[in-house]
């Protein structure tokens, strides 16, 4: 990828971030980003 591809967006900091339990000894890493009260969006990826 190039660096123009990767500067399009700002980079951005997470305002919130865990590790959620999911069971079986395995945890899946969360983290909270972008404008503060606006509709919230979920993206999963892995």
């Amino acid at each position: 990828m190039s660096n123009e591809l990767r500067s399009l967006y700002p980079e951005i900091e997470a305002f919130a971030s865990g590790m959620l339990d999911v069971g079986d000894g395995h945890q899946v890493y969360w983290e909270r980003s972008g404008t503060k009260g606006a509709k919230p969006a979920v993206f999963l990826h892995g």
